[in-house]
């Protein structure tokens, strides 16, 4: 059952109900329908991890709702007691990501894969860093990657 509800009068204003294990794919077409019924060009539409699907949040954004996913902590590393692509700042402006460490990860290359544009971002300063080990388990440098999507 999907449900949307306006945040002031803490009401109803659209419901779904699917057969879809997971609800993946249903946030645009329910925020979209909640603009429509409320009558409004611009929304914010909050959800749970279980909506973090970058289609669904680029279709927001097309549509003028603004968003608000919390993303699941999936990484590896964190779960190792590493540095995860939390702990790495971005800096839009600059193109880059401060890491915990004070090195920068600056950008190397842009790939599509899975239909998803990838930007990959790395620093070889990891290879004189004494605390390279609660960084990376890479041989090299340590690398992340992020959605090239700049509306995210």
């Amino acid at each position: 059952m999907q449900v949307a509800v306006d945040h002031q009068p803490k009401l109803i204003v659209a419901h779904e109900v699917t057969n879809d294990v997971t609800d993946q794919d249903q946030l645009a077409a329910m925020a979209t329908r909640a603009q429509v019924i409320l009558a409004t060009e611009h929304l914010d539409a909050r959800a749970d991890m279980g909506d973090d699907n970058g289609d669904e949040g680029k279709q927001c954004w097309a549509d003028g709702i603004v968003p608000y996913i919390p993303t699941p902590k999936t990484s590896a590393n964190t779960q190792l007691g590493l540095f995860g692509k939390a702990d790495f700042t971005d800096h839009p402006q600059h193109d880059c990501y401060p890491c915990p460490a004070g090195h920068v990860l600056t950008f190397r290359f842009e790939t599509v894969e899975p239909g998803r544009q990838i930007r990959y971002y790395s620093t070889s300063a990891c290879q004189r860093w004494s605390f390279k080990a609660r960084c990376t388990r890479n041989k090299g440098t340590r690398r992340i990657t992020r959605w090239g999507m700049k509306a995210f």
